[in-house]
C-alpha cells in the first residue's frame, strides 16, 4: 500500500517520530537495529498461549517492521505471516 495518509488504530502513520512511535505501540518488547542510517524496529509476537492479541485473532504469530530515517517513520509492514 502506498497511501501516505494511512493510519493504524494506534495512530501509527508515515512521518511520525521514533519517540512518538514508541509511546503509541503499547509495548517495549521489540528489537531495534540501525544500519546505514536507518533504524528498524521489529515486533514479533509468537507466544499464542500468553498473548491475548494472537488469541483474539486465533493466529500463531504476528510480525511488524517499522523503518525510521532521520528520526521519522518512512516504511512499515505488519500482519500475520503465512507459510
Amino acid at each position: 500500500m502506498t497511501d501516505k495518509n494511512f493510519r493504524t488504530d494506534r495512530g501509527i502513520q508515515l512521518g511520525i517520530t521514533l519517540e512518538t512511535f514508541k509511546t503509541k505501540i503499547g509495548t517495549t518488547n521489540y528489537k531495534s537495529q540501525t544500519k546505514k542510517g536507518v533504524t528498524k524496529i521489529t515486533i514479533d509476537l509468537n507466544d499464542f498461549k500468553n498473548d491475548k492479541f494472537l488469541q483474539a485473532y486465533n493466529m500463531p504469530t504476528y510480525l511488524a517492521e517499522y523503518y525510521f530515517k532521520n528520526g521519522r517513520l518512512i516504511i512499515f509492514e505488519f500482519g500475520f505471516p503465512t507459510p
